[in-house]
């Protein structure tokens, strides 16, 4: 593979590299040290990214990929400190509508595991690739937290919905066999090939047609649907910090502790249930 360095974009970080293979621009996730855990700072590069490349001026497709052991374990919940334990952050609302926009093809290289946001951040992709060591894990249910980035919508579109209940709401680790078996993955490739395989396709589908982004915006969810699921879960979350704040008043009020009312209160979804502000949603 022939590999040539990007030019200087906006809103770049040390953990988030870009180079172009073959015409392919490879985005890698480089933060080791923390399993790739991913920062606000580094989603937003991701997404500033992703526009750089996806106009097809550029490149001729994206790749997205993880290096060391771990595609990504999601949020780092030291940079959300201070942010009322949000299950997720906007901006990884905000990188899944810069991969729907994109003119070329997107490819997700998971290499390894892939938790919370990270899995579901794969899903709005137009193919997922995996070595023998990726895994999926969504584990928002098992901590009480809803789902985020649209991934009740783009999950449906690729397993059964059966599936979509028991990802969802019982948390399994997923392994690579059998993420291929219900969809999850589209191939699984041996680790050191995974990457050669993500540009190969890429290069072949973004290389097919010259009208590759009209085709790839009629096979792609609409963005209106994506945005209207987004738009739910940040209600929903609000419902579970509402109810988290409940349970703690009440206990406090068995405690002994005066001037808290024990009894519960009816939150409905819409409604403003939480001093956060809204925007934040789930995972």
């Amino acid at each position: 593979m022939n590999s040539n360095e990007s030019p200087h974009l906006g809103d770049t970080v040390e953990q988030v590299k870009v180079a172009l293979i073959d015409g392919i621009a490879v985005i890698s996730i480089d933060r080791q040290q923390r399993l790739n855990a991913v920062t606000r700072d580094m989603l937003r590069a991701i997404a500033t990214t992703v526009r750089a490349y996806g106009d097809g001026s550029r490149a001729n497709g994206i790749v997205l990929t993880g290096v060391g052991p771990a595609f990504s374990v999601g949020k780092d919940p030291v940079d959300v400190v201070g942010e009322g334990d949000p299950a997720s952050l906007p901006e990884f609302d905000d990188v899944t509508r810069a991969v729907l926009e994109c003119a070329v093809p997107t490819i997700a290289a998971v290499n390894g595991i892939a938790v919370g946001g990270a899995a579901e951040l794969t899903l709005c992709f137009d193919a997922r690739l995996g070595s023998s060591e990726a895994a999926f894990l969504f584990p928002g249910n098992s901590v009480g937290l809803p789902v985020s980035g649209a991934s009740r919508l783009l999950l449906a579109r690729l397993v059964k919905p059966s599936n979509v209940f028991r990802l969802l709401l019982e948390s399994p680790k997923v392994s690579a066999d059998e993420a291929m078996s219900i969809g999850l993955l589209d191939d699984v490739i041996e680790q050191g090939n995974l990457l050669d395989a993500a540009v190969k396709l890429a290069d072949k589908w973004g290389t097919s047609s010259t009208s590759i982004g009209l085709m790839l915006s009629l096979l792609r969810p609409q963005i209106e649907d994506v945005e209207r699921a987004m738009h739910r879960e940040p209600a929903a979350e609000e419902v579970v910090v509402a109810e988290r704040f409940d349970t703690m008043t009440r206990s406090r009020s068995v405690a002994g502790i005066p001037g808290l009312d024990p009894e519960p209160r009816t939150v409905r979804l819409g409604t403003s249930a939480s001093p956060r502000k809204s925007g934040v949603g789930g995972s």
